[in-house]
């Protein structure tokens, strides 16, 4: 079950309906199917983006340095990361 607020809900209801009017001029959404659909999309792209990264920017470098996918910077520059 998805935990979305109505306010949030209604307006993804009309951004869906307002792109499938412009896609489908004439014609209607004759099914909720149509909107749960789009609407678990969204709900799923939109926890995604309030999950913080799972690794650290450092962490990152880290790891591809140590699988030698980039050379270390240390000794090099003012010796800051």
């Amino acid at each position: 079950m998805l935990k979305v607020p109505l306010e949030q809900l209604l307006l993804w209801m009309d951004e869906i309906h307002a792109a499938y009017a412009s896609q489908s001029p004439g014609e209607t959404i004759s099914s909720m199917k149509y909107y749960e659909a789009a609407i678990s999309t969204k709900a799923r792209k939109s926890k995604m983006k309030s999950q913080p990264a799972s690794q650290s920017l450092k962490e990152r470098i880290l790891l591809l340095e140590r699988q030698g996918k980039i050379e270390s910077g240390e000794g090099e520059g003012d010796g800051q990361r």
